[in-house]
């Protein structure tokens, strides 16, 4: 496919680019050549090839679930600055509406 400094200026405004002329001089074959490489990608036969969804293998790498025992509330309390019955206490982030 051919590829003009119209079609890289046209393609630019498509993509709210701004590019010069000269750059579009520079754009051109190098978008050529882009485009020659995927139209070689497109002639390679994938017709034996699996579909997938990534390159490597995956596989869970994540412990198992086991249930255990929990911090006792002291304990979860005992560093926090501040707490109220079983709820930490931190500053208040939102301002009222009319400041």
């Amino acid at each position: 496919m051919r590829v003009d400094e119209n079609t890289v200026l046209k393609i630019a405004d498509l993509a709210k680019i701004t590019l010069t002329p000269a750059e579009a001089r520079i754009y051109a074959p190098q978008m050529e050549k882009i485009i020659e490489y995927i139209e070689q990608l497109q002639s390679v036969d994938t017709s034996q090839i699996e579909p997938l969804s990534h390159v490597h293998e995956i596989s869970n790498v994540f412990r198992e679930d086991k249930a255990a025992q929990s911090l006792e509330r002291a304990a979860v309390f005992q560093n926090a600055p501040a707490h109220r019955q079983n709820y930490f206490v931190v500053p208040k982030v939102i301002k009222d509406g009319d400041s």
